[in-house]
């Protein structure tokens, strides 16, 4: 049985989804997610491979019900920072596939959670003890949110520091090439990144400030809504991450994606937009606190 990290996600609103919109439209979205999930996560593939062996990425569906898993092609003990960035892997590429969902049309939301442990991903089958947490946990959250249980913040907060302190150690040589090999997996990346080539180039001890950063940004501490609990003080993905240009978009769509006259759908988008504006002023926080620290007013701009 594979050890690694899972997640489960699902479509908010799913049933009676085909009287409000075209049936093979929206089974069309749900089956290009394979893709989408396989392209998010070969832009991790370099980074873990560097420091932790060959990552594999599994997934399969369940009905509205996506489960996606990635784990080590090498069999031995995973560290606690390893742990941490498969967690944090499969909780980025969930964020990913949300956010293509609510972009699209029709919008659709989706919630999810995630877990850490052994499972095994077959065809339509799935087993194992993460995929029992996730089925268990991924339908809480009262709102659309992608939510890390607090027992897993130990080994994420090991890779953050291991992160960081592997970035730290690297000599000029070492940066640019690990600038070369982030681009060439994430090649859908924005041109602003023609800005990180130069100063991988000629300002190393910058380029290493962003990587630290960038290992963190797009995640967030939350109090998510779950439901018969209350608020979970947890680590979130940061849904706007797909919408960086122009979050408000995003936001219009989960008004539309949530439109109902159910209080209990009403309490949902109201978390949820909640939670949207929070995650906006959280990036634009970070994203002050790098452009201090590399070249003010030139990041974004």
């Amino acid at each position: 049985m594979n050890e690694g990290a899972v997640a489960f996600i699902d479509c908010l609103g799913w049933k009676g989804i085909w009287r409000r919109t075209s049936a093979q439209l929206v089974i069309d979205r749900i089956k290009a997610i394979k893709t989408i999930a396989e392209d998010e996560a070969r832009k991790f593939t370099t980074s873990f491979n560097l420091m932790f062996g060959n990552m594999r990425i599994h997934q399969t569906f369940i009905s509205d019900t996506v489960a996606i898993g990635v784990d080590v092609e090498k069999k031995s003990e995973l560290s606690h920072a390893a742990r941490g960035m498969l967690i944090l892997t499969v909780a980025a590429i969930a964020q990913r596939v949300s956010a293509h969902l609510i972009l699209g049309t029709p919008p659709l939301s989706v919630r999810g959670s995630v877990f850490y442990g052994q499972f095994e991903i077959q065809d339509s089958i799935v087993i194992g003890e993460a995929i029992d947490q996730v089925a268990s946990t991924h339908e809480l959250a009262d709102g659309a949110f992608i939510w890390i249980p607090p027992e897993l913040d130990k080994s994420v907060e090991a890779f953050w520091a291991y992160s960081a302190q592997n970035i730290s150690a690297l000599d000029e040589k070492s940066v640019f090439e690990r600038y070369e090999q982030f681009i060439e997996d994430g090649k859908n990346y924005g041109p602003e990144f023609a800005f990180f080539k130069e100063l991988a180039k000629t300002e190393p001890a910058k380029y290493k400030k962003w990587l630290i950063w960038s290992a963190s940004a797009g995640f967030l501490r939350y109090s998510v809504p779950i439901k018969s609990q209350g608020p979970v003080a947890c680590i979130v993905p940061n849904p706007i991450i797909g919408s960086l240009k122009n979050p408000s978009v995003m936001i219009q769509q989960y008004r539309i994606a949530m439109e109902s006259k159910d209080p209990a759908v009403e309490t949902k988008k109201e978390n949820t937009l909640r939670f949207l504006e929070y995650s906006v002023n959280d990036f634009n926080i970070k994203l002050g606190l790098l452009r201090e620290a590399i070249l003010p007013g030139v990041l974004y701009r």
